[in-house]
């Protein structure tokens, strides 16, 4: 079947018709064939805004002024995309077209940019440099949601107010989430990296759930930095043991480390050095796992005179389900 093309002469029912049927009628340039009085109706500025983002450029120059006009527009085309699974607002380069296409009104308004980061903070990049150093915007944002320090003035990203909110609200992200954003330590400057106090904090929050490899660097940095601090690394490696695999050797052969690592995060174990693979406290810890950090069973990994330990089963059998393969046959 022929589809049907919208003109100036179209009535405003088939307008709307054509925007939510791609079977019958041709979906490009609906705005800007039809009637120009349609231009300025709210009704369907709303429904070309949830057919294609694109179509803001079509606008009556009233409306594209009308700020919040425009909020309650993408506020229906994100519960669109929410329901029908349409990228939409979830696409950048759409989100990049419309402060291309806003007009200065429009592209500085806060409701409008809250409403955009909401949808995604990465989209902060696209915002106008007026955000980047606006410090009350920030921390209004940043009461509720997170946001990367990355694309804020330096300024703001070396704020303590700023800085201690951004941590509280990249903490109570997904481990999803986490791993794919950058922890706030690594936007700060030179000299706040030095802060002892920022590096421990930082160090007990790199656990499993956040690894993501552009913090590789700054983890290696910062331990460089208090490697002599004994007490720092003592306090870090018992709150979080998953770090331990980025100490040097001889801290690796630390057993008072190793223990307090492997008590916190079983699964440090297997990057410790082996004379501990023969360490019936050190294996009975790693066996422990209540939370299930082990990728394997250590008993893989000890000499088999600990498979006739009964103790030591017991705990084996509670959080592995091959650990019968290895108990002797004695026991």
């Amino acid at each position: 079947m022929k589809k049907i093309y919208i003109d100036k002469y179209s009535p405003k029912e088939e307008v709307f018709a054509a925007f939510r049927d791609n079977k019958k009628y041709h979906q490009k340039c609906i705005l800007k064939n039809c009637n120009a009085d349609y231009l300025n109706d709210d009704q369907i500025i709303i429904e070309a805004l949830k057919n294609d983002l694109k179509n803001f450029r079509y606008l009556g120059e009233t409306n594209k002024n009308d700020a919040k006009l425009i909020l309650k527009s993408l506020e229906q085309v994100k519960k669109f995309a929410n329901i029908h699974q349409e990228k939409n607002l979830y696409d950048e380069k759409n989100i990049k077209y419309l402060y291309q296409q806003f007009n200065p009104k429009l592209a500085n308004d806060n409701k409008i940019a809250s409403f955009i980061l909401k949808i995604n903070q990465d989209y902060f990049k696209f915002l106008p440099a007026k955000f980047k150093v606006n410090i009350r915007f920030v921390k209004n944002f940043l009461k509720d949601n997170y946001l990367s320090l990355e694309y804020m003035d330096s300024k703001l990203q070396n704020n303590y107010e700023i800085y201690q909110s951004a941590i509280s609200q990249w903490k109570l992200l997904s481990s999803i989430e986490k791993g794919k954003t950058v922890h706030p330590f690594c936007f700060l400057n030179s000299d706040k990296k030095k802060n002892t106090d920022y590096i421990k904090n930082f160090l007990i929050d790199m656990d499993i759930d956040s690894y993501n490899y552009k913090q590789y660097e700054d983890i290696k940095d910062c331990l460089n930095k208090i490697l002599e601090e004994r007490a720092i690394i003592e306090e870090i490696v018992s709150k979080n043991g998953y770090i331990m695999q980025y100490l040097d050797d001889k801290s690796k052969c630390d057993r008072e480390l190793v223990i307090k690592a492997i008590s916190s995060y079983p699964a440090a174990f297997f990057c410790v050095s082996r004379k501990f693979y023969d360490d019936r406290e050190v294996i009975m810890l790693a066996l422990n796992d209540t939370k299930n950090t082990c990728f394997y069973n250590p008993l893989k990994n000890v000499p088999s005179k600990y498979y006739k330990d009964r103790e030591l089963m017991k705990i084996a059998v509670k959080y592995f389900v091959d650990a019968l393969l290895y108990a002797d046959t004695s026991i």
